[in-house]
């Protein structure tokens, strides 16, 4: 992990080191997707409420909490607002894009219903 870390420290992006724009991402990827299949669990019944949105949001920071926490335990890592601010927008990302993909489901079985 110590090799990984000075490869991508030591690679740039417009002098912002690699490492400094890839971690950030993939907490924000992690938890989209997160949310995003954890939204589709609570709304199985294709029924869409906004305090089951709500739960799976919450659920989902107190996760990137839980996670941020425990860093805390192990050498080298620790608590970091930034990482949780980016799982959080992840968060609400993934939520956001269940919302979308849902009606546009609803919205095809509708037409396809019509067609018959």
């Amino acid at each position: 992990m110590v090799g990984f870390y000075r490869i991508l420290s030591s690679w740039t992006v417009f002098g912002i080191p690699l490492y400094h724009l890839l971690i950030p991402l993939a907490y924000l990827v992690v938890f989209l997707i997160l949310a995003f299949f954890l939204a589709r669990a609570v709304n199985w019944k294709n029924n869409l409420s906004s305090p089951a949105l709500l739960l799976v949001f919450i659920a989902s920071i107190l996760f990137a909490l839980a996670s941020e926490l425990y860093q805390n335990w192990i050498p080298g890592r620790g608590f970091d607002w930034d990482d949780l601010f980016m799982s959080a927008i992840g968060a609400l990302l993934g939520v956001l894009g269940y919302v979308l993909w849902h009606i546009i489901i609803m919205r095809k079985k509708e037409e396809d219903n019509l067609l018959l």
